[in-house]
């Protein structure tokens, strides 16, 4: 069913054409057409779309205001409180309408943009509602709105996004070159303790380590307890066990193989040992053996004891 019932005299036909084509611009159904189709009678027809539209504009001319249909259309929308009128001519509304303001159409060309027809599109958008091209147009700015907003907090949280991604990579960064720092410091560390525990040709051992002083000259550092000039090196006394080893050892092995009493036997037996006491004791002297003084005071007791018994054999 349409929304806007125009009522009509057919002399005003154009007005009323050019009425409906400016409202349905709104978006608004218009019903002005007369034409009956067949097998509908004029008043089942006009009277069905007068009694279900939600407006019902009456034009008033001087040929409307004489047409009996115009006015008990007129009458009918009264009734209903659905009516608003509109001159189209100035003319005086008929007897039971004056009351009624009409909106003045009297010169209108059909600009909807007109004063007089915003007038007349507000009086029925009262009725009707927001014309529905305003609440198209008004979804579509909606709709544009929301879709730019979208965007918009789109682009900020990808921004935010990559402001916080470019943080924690920095952060990363800088932690990862913090590490390396703590690693190179760890690692020069151990090289430095390396190095002081390193003997170098430059390092000296304490004892010969030269201590420079503030104003004097440097001096070699001495040892608390000097060496005894007159002690005789351990290599000496290597060179005389050794001396004294062979020259046992040769004793000992002529006596034992040429001796033909036994006592001769058991004293180059005597000797042997000692002459390996002897070299013994040479050996450790002289790579500063431990026990190299137990065998040499063996060798030097084994020695008088063996003389010693010479001594007293008859």
């Amino acid at each position: 069913m349409s929304d806007i019932f125009i009522s009509y005299a057919r002399e005003d036909i154009d007005k009323a054409r050019q009425l409906a084509k400016a409202l349905e611009a709104q978006g608004w159904s218009v019903f002005w057409d007369r034409t009956i189709p067949p097998g509908q009678s004029w008043r089942s027809y006009i009277g069905k779309f007068l009694k279900e539209t939600g407006c019902v504009i009456v034009t008033w001319s001087a040929a409307s205001i004489d047409s009996d249909w115009v006015c008990e259309e007129a009458d009918h929308a009264k009734r209903r409180r659905v009516l608003i009128p509109v001159l189209i001519e100035p003319v005086a509304p008929p007897l039971g309408f004056s009351a009624i303001h009409a909106a003045d159409l009297v010169g209108w060309n059909g600009d909807a943009t007109a004063d007089a027809f915003a007038v007349l599109r507000n009086a029925v958008s009262a009725l009707l509602g927001t014309p529905p091209v305003v609440v198209e147009k008004e979804k579509h700015q909606q709709a544009e709105a929301e879709a730019k907003r979208k965007a918009i907090e789109a682009e900020r949280r990808k921004s935010a996004s990559n402001t916080e991604r470019r943080a924690k990579k920095a952060t990363g960064q800088v932690e990862k070159a913090e590490a390396e720092k703590r690693r190179r410091a760890k690692v020069k560390a151990k090289s430095s303790i390396k190095e002081i525990d390193k003997p170098t040709a430059d390092r000296a051992p304490l004892k010969e380590r030269v201590v420079p002083e503030s104003n004097e000259k440097p001096t070699a550092s001495v040892s608390p307890h000097p060496p005894d000039s007159t002690a005789v090196p351990a290599s000496s006394f290597s060179g005389i066990y050794r001396v004294v080893g062979f020259v046992l050892l040769i004793g000992g092995l002529l006596g034992f193989f040429l001796g033909d009493a036994s006592y001769a036997k058991v004293s180059a037996t005597v000797m042997l040992v000692v002459a390996g006491s002897c070299l013994m004791a040479a050996y450790g002297l002289k790579n500063g053996k431990a026990w190299a003084g137990a065998l040499a005071l063996i060798a030097v007791v084994g020695a008088i004891l063996y003389f010693g018994f010479w001594a007293y054999v008859p």
